[in-house]
């Protein structure tokens, strides 16, 4: 199964059932929970979405979060909703917004071809193109670019762009790193490269243990498929 262009619904999930439908809230934000609500997996995977203040930035800007792309966490974030719930007027407004806030940025650009991804192909080709000629290395960028490349049928172009989108994520980027390798894995595995797809699940999964997408994967096509050799599956470590 790979993971869509963008999947916020999903995501956010845990913060509407948590804080109501308008869930943006300082807590949300900070990705804090209190003692009377523990985190179930649904909330770990938020709270992996979002990175601590003090973590270096997920667009690679080599700038703390708090200082970089947490500017614009509210907007950028609606937009995303906005999008994925085909409203494209509204979502355009909140990405002027974050626009209004930070100016023309990569992150900017790379969240407008986003946006443009459910509506129009063109501009969002675009705007994907404007982003890499201010951050040729953006890892957001490299994985939508993935993801478009392994629809259009070209795997390898798509094993290229997840890779350099899973090199310049940082470390602590665990979300976003869970998401690149999953989507790594499933062309491996259309390729008939069962040992390197069962490598990029389990990096996965070292990434986000709470992940049910990455693990089914791997229970399905790697585990528990009678047609991959023993010697591949080696240690069954996730059941």
């Amino acid at each position: 199964m790979v993971e869509p262009l963008s999947n916020f619904e999903r995501i956010i999930g845990p913060f509407k059932k948590q804080f109501g439908q308008d869930f943006y809230s300082p807590m949300a934000s900070a990705g804090g929970f209190d003692n009377y609500n523990p985190p179930t997996d649904e909330l770990r995977v938020t709270q992996a979405f979002i990175p601590d203040s003090y973590d270096l930035c997920p667009c690679a800007s080599g700038l703390k979060y708090k200082f970089c792309c947490k500017l614009i966490f509210k907007e950028i974030t609606h937009a995303m909703v906005a999008a994925e719930n085909g409203n494209l007027k509204k979502a355009l407004k909140w990405m002027d917004e974050a626009k209004t806030k930070v100016g023309e940025t990569d992150e900017v650009l790379c969240r407008y071809a986003i946006v443009y991804t459910f509506f129009d192909k063109t501009m969002a080709d675009k705007y994907l193109e404007k982003c890499f000629l201010v951050a040729p290395h953006h890892p957001r960028a490299h994985y939508i670019k993935g993801l478009d490349l392994y629809e259009q049928g070209d795997l390898e172009g798509a094993i290229k762009a997840y890779q350099i989108a899973i090199t310049n994520y940082p470390p602590t980027a665990q979300y976003h790193l869970n998401e690149a390798l999953n989507n790594l894995g499933k062309v491996y595995y259309e390729q008939g490269k069962y040992h390197e797809a069962k490598t990029a699940w389990e990096k996965a999964l070292i990434n986000l243990p709470e992940d049910l997408v990455t693990l089914k994967n791997l229970n399905n096509f790697i585990y528990d498929n009678p047609n991959i050799p023993k010697d591949i599956k080696g240690n069954q470590t996730t059941h």
